[in-house]
């Protein structure tokens, strides 16, 4: 079995990359190819630039559910058997909000974090070394080069981030 600090790297998972990579597709196809096996499963929408999540969900059943602040509130939206955590447009994440969230999450068998390259500054480095990081290059394996530019970036990325981060590519092609 594994310890307890091993299986949350495994449980969190943090999926990140620039705009256009397929990483907010990846992580609902994910989030419910998870909820089908049985797991309890949220999704924390940390791309607070574009919320490409709440393109994947009935979004003014969200705003009218009293979940907007989903994060700061810790309330989540459940849509399809998922739960969604996000503040909705306008709002901004930090490090101090996200640590308050971490407690709940521990009720998930998985937790799937969307977030930006551009993003990863709200996430302590402690936290990263309990999560699985992936940088996604899943829609166009060109995004690598622009990927390269933002890790270059410690504005963005830190080095004490980039050392847990994993490359992630999938390709639906038969040649790839």
């Amino acid at each position: 079995a594994l310890s307890s600090a091993a299986s949350d790297v495994y449980k969190r998972q943090i999926i990140t990359g620039v705009n256009g990579s397929g990483v907010t597709a990846y992580v609902v196809k994910t989030a419910m190819a998870e909820r089908n096996k049985g797991k309890r499963v949220a999704i924390v929408d940390l791309d607070v630039k574009e919320h490409g999540i709440l393109s994947f969900i009935d979004v003014r059943k969200f705003y009218k559910s009293n979940c907007l602040g989903g994060i700061v509130r810790n309330k989540p939206y459940n849509e399809d058997g998922i739960d969604i955590f996000s503040d909705g447009y306008g709002f901004r994440v930090g490090d101090n909000v996200l640590s308050k969230l971490i407690p709940t999450l521990d009720f998930y068998d998985v937790v799937l974090f969307d977030c930006p390259l551009t993003c990863l500054n709200v996430i302590s480095d402690s936290f990263i070394k309990e999560c699985s990081v992936f940088i996604g290059c899943i829609s166009d394996i060109s995004k690598l080069i622009e990927t390269s530019s933002v890790l270059e970036d410690r504005d963005c990325v830190s080095l004490g981030k980039e050392i847990y981060i994993c490359l992630l590519y999938t390709s639906d092609a038969a040649d790839d």
